[in-house]
């Protein structure tokens, strides 16, 4: 007995002592592993960060710029390899296997015990879309694959419809069209947007004050419901799901499929610039164009003061006197050229190119890209003719930077990007706000139908802003894209303030902001501004399909969690850390 409690006690406190020794030990290797990992890893970010924020342009030239064209050549290559094999159009059948793979990913999701299913959303990467928002709902979401859905499947000339997979760029779409005589009737301006995101979103277009928005384009919807089963969807089939899609951000379905309706085209367009030195005479012309009874096919201005603006009216030309090139890789950005035709001062016509035409903006991604690019150097001919030719920058390499704190404040609290939607009739006013919330320049304004009685998400327009003897309204977009002016004097900015003054001013002007941008709403708030919330169609529609059990409410999908006062204290934060980097100006008294 005694010996076997010897032996039971030594070997136990043995083996406790060198348990307890060794596990220590490896416990405080892993302690001390962590901790130098960790080390390193703040190093690197606070590297990143300083390169990031003292050396944008150098990193925009030898890191971003590069990458893109290596991605944009590897899918030019594929783009071109595709065409000569033959198989530039996917074909319905392997359409329909791509689309029921997603079908059955979504049903095998359905089949699993609700208590232990997350809410689907695709599995494209925040960084990778074209959203100035930083969404965080992907992290709790069951997350689908939808890269592989990024084909044209077929085009029907005789009904002049095309099918689309909702992956494919706006780009290689309108490459495949534009050869045949064709264009998206709504194609937008930035070859890189994904025609599923905009359908799903919103897409407005210089074309929109004929065809309306994107949404009124699209003849047919292929989704993947909550069951995992595959629909199209029309509006004949289901008027209320094909009325509350658009601008539901995938909330109410797994979008696998778009018919959208495709128009006819000539070689080339003429342009007719007419600079404007009044607000008034501006404002009076972009109506008087945007409402004749026969208007030019496509309409812009670019307003570059108060009081200055440029109305572009451009339409097919079948047998142009010439053809000028708009976007050679030495050239200045479209937007510079147009602020070439604001100093003439007098009325300047131009033959371009219908792709390059439609394409306009890309180089220089509207002015957006002067932010990461100033102009003194992208526009510096020395630069443009050595280095143009690698324009655009990608906006997935532009938003690559952007996952450290420090570049995300700058782009949440330095930075607006704003599409605000709005009566025509708000113009003016529009401009005013813009001016007195960010004081930013230039603006631009598309002219855009929106039809009544559609019932969707988008709020119905007011009796005062239909058109007389119409079923639509003429709305605009008010781009607001930039460096606000107190940044630009590097004076603090109350970002989430003036953003949430912007939407008080939209909810009382019946407008709203496009969703890919940062909001910041109260729940009460967006569903006084959209079609949302109790006995809305968007509702009744979520719960008739089941889709509140399968995909994230709207305003879940588009608003930030921790709300905007949280938000607003780390926006101050923000700006103690800006000023001890000695990046503030006290203010004159």
């Amino acid at each position: 007995m005694a010996g076997q409690t010897n032996g039971t006690t030594n070997g136990t406190t043995k083996g406790t002592t060198n348990g307890t020794t060794n596990g220590t030990t490896n416990g405080n290797a892993h302690v001390a592993k962590a901790g130098l990992n960790g080390a390193l890893l703040n190093k690197a970010m606070g590297i990143y960060n300083y390169l990031g924020v003292e050396y944008r342009a150098l990193a925009m030239v030898i890191v971003v710029l590069p990458l893109s064209v290596l991605l944009r050549t590897a899918f030019a290559f594929l783009e071109w390899f595709e065409r000569i094999r033959g198989r530039e159009l996917c074909g319905e059948v392997e359409h329909q296997r791509r689309a029921k793979e997603v079908a059955d990913t979504v049903s095998a999701w359905a089949k699993q015990p609700k208590e232990s299913r997350r809410k689907l959303c695709t599995s494209r990467a925040a960084w990778q879309n074209l959203s100035m928002r930083f969404s965080d709902y992907k992290a709790t979401s069951h997350c689908v694959r939808v890269g592989h859905l990024s084909s044209v499947v077929s085009i029907d000339e005789q009904n002049r419809t095309c099918h689309l997979e909702p992956m494919a760029t706006v780009g290689q779409i309108t490459r495949c069209l534009v050869p045949r005589g064709y264009m998206l009737e709504a194609t937008l301006e930035i070859e890189e947007a994904t025609i599923g995101g905009l359908a799903m979103a919103v897409g407005m277009t210089t074309h929109a004050h004929v065809c309306g928005l994107l949404q009124e384009t699209v003849v047919a919807w292929e989704i993947v419901d909550s069951q995992g089963e595959l629909r199209t969807v029309t509006r004949e089939n289901d008027p209320d799901l094909w009325a509350t899609l658009p601008w539901s951000h995938g909330s109410l379905g797994m979008l696998v499929g778009l018919v959208m309706r495709i128009i006819p085209v000539e070689k080339a367009v003429k342009v007719t610039y007419t600079p404007f030195f009044s607000q008034e005479s501006l404002c009076k012309a972009i109506r008087e164009a945007s409402l004749a009874e026969k208007p030019a096919d496509f309409i812009e201005a670019t307003i570059y003061s108060q009081e200055t603006g440029l109305l572009m009216e451009a339409s097919f030309e079948k047998n142009p006197l010439r053809v000028d090139q708009i976007s050679c890789w030495y050239q200045p950005w479209f937007y510079v050229q147009c602020r070439g035709y604001m100093a003439k001062k007098d009325q300047t016509v131009q033959y371009i190119d219908t792709y390059e035409y439609i394409f306009r903006h890309n180089r220089g991604i509207f002015w957006t890209l002067n932010d990461q690019l100033p102009e003194r150097v992208a526009m510096n001919p020395l630069f443009r003719y050595l280095l143009g030719w690698m324009f655009p920058p990608l906006v997935t390499f532009l938003k690559l930077p952007a996952q450290t704190d420090r570049i995300k404040g700058e782009m949440l609290y330095q930075r607006v990007y704003q599409d605000l939607v709005m009566p025509l009739s708000a113009l003016e006013v529009g401009i005013q706000m813009s001016t007195e919330l960010f004081d930013m320049w230039p603006l631009l304004v598309y002219p855009a139908k929106v039809m009544c009685g559609r019932g969707g998400v988008f709020p119905e327009p007011r009796p005062e802003d239909v058109v007389p003897g119409k079923d639509y309204a003429m709305y605009m977009d008010l781009g607001c894209y930039g460096i606000p002016r107190q940044v630009q004097k590097q004076q603090p900015f109350e970002a989430i303030a003036s953003a949430r003054k912007c939407e008080e001013f939209m909810t009382k002007h019946r407008g709203v902001p496009f969703l890919y941008a940062s909001t910041f709403y109260t729940r009460e708030e967006f569903e006084a501004a959209f079609n949302v919330g109790e006995g809305s169609l968007y509702e009744k529609v979520r719960d008739r399909t089941k889709a509140a059990e399968a995909f994230p409410h709207l305003y879940d999908k588009t608003a930030y969690k921790e709300g905007w006062q949280k938000l607003q204290d780390k926006e101050q934060e923000f700006w103690k850390g800006v000023a001890r980097e000695g990046r503030l100006k006290l203010q004159d008294k």
